[in-house]
C-alpha cells in the first residue's frame, strides 16, 4: 500500500530548484568561505550540490523499510518456512544519513560540505506476507514521517509528523529471508 516511487524525496518535498537555491542561501557565507569558492562560482557550485544530492534523495522509502526489516527479530516466530498473513504488524524505523560532497573548484584543494539527513518512519496495523520463510511483502495500514535535511549545520528542509499518502503494496523482490528459517 505504499507508494513504490515514495522517496526521501518526496518525505521531505524537496526540488531540485528548491534545493538548489536553499543550498545557496543556507551555506552563503558559513560554507563557501571556508571552502574558498569565489563569489563569481557559488551559484554554479550549489547547482552541483543539489544534483548530486538528487542521487542521494531518491532512496527509495521501500529500500529503507527492506533494510529495517533484515534481521528483524519479531520475525523469527515466523521462520517455520509456511506462509503467513501477518496483520497489525508495527514498525517504526529511524534513519540517519551523512551524505557528503566534495567541492573540487579551479585548483583548489576539495573541501568536504555536508548533508545530514534524519528520517523517521512509523507503520502501524501492517500486513506482512511470508511465503516460503521469507519476507515478500509489507502492506502498510497507516504510515507516518518526519525528517530534516540540513547543510552542515543549517535546516534545509523539515517535514513535520505528517501522514504520507499510501498508494500500493510495498513488494521485496525475492524476499527478505527471516533469521532461522531453513529455506
Amino acid at each position: 500500500m505504499i507508494d513504490q516511487s515514495a522517496t526521501l524525496r518526496s518525505i521531505l518535498n524537496v526540488s531540485h530548484a528548491e534545493a538548489t537555491r536553499r543550498i545557496l542561501d543556507a551555506v552563503d557565507e558559513s560554507v563557501w568561505e571556508r571552502v574558498q569558492i569565489p563569489k563569481r562560482l557559488r551559484e554554479r557550485a550549489a547547482r552541483k550540490i543539489a544534483a548530486t544530492l538528487d542521487a542521494f534523495l531518491s532512496t527509495s522509502v521501500s529500500g529503507l523499510v527492506s533494510g529495517a526489516l533484515q534481521g528483524c527479530r519479531e520475525l523469527a516466530r515466523y521462520a517455520d518456512g509456511n506462509d503467513h498473513e501477518v496483520d497489525e504488524f508495527e514498525l517504526s524505523i529511524a534513519s540517519e544519513h551523512e551524505p557528503s560532497v566534495d567541492l573540487k573548484m579551479n585548483g583548489l584543494a576539495p573541501q568536504t560540505v555536508t548533508f545530514p539527513v534524519a528520517v523517521s518512519i512509523q507503520f502501524s496495523g501492517a500486513t506482512l506476507v511470508i511465503r516460503r520463510g521469507r519476507l515478500m511483502g509489507m502492506r502498510p495500514g497507516r504510515c507516518v514521517v518526519s525528517g530534516t535535511l540540513r547543510c552542515g549545520e543549517v535546516e534545509l528542509f523539515k517535514r513535520a509528523e505528517s501522514p504520507l499518502k499510501i498508494r500500493s503494496a510495498m513488494q521485496f523482490g525475492d524476499g527478505i529471508p527471516i533469521q532461522g528459517s531453513r529455506r
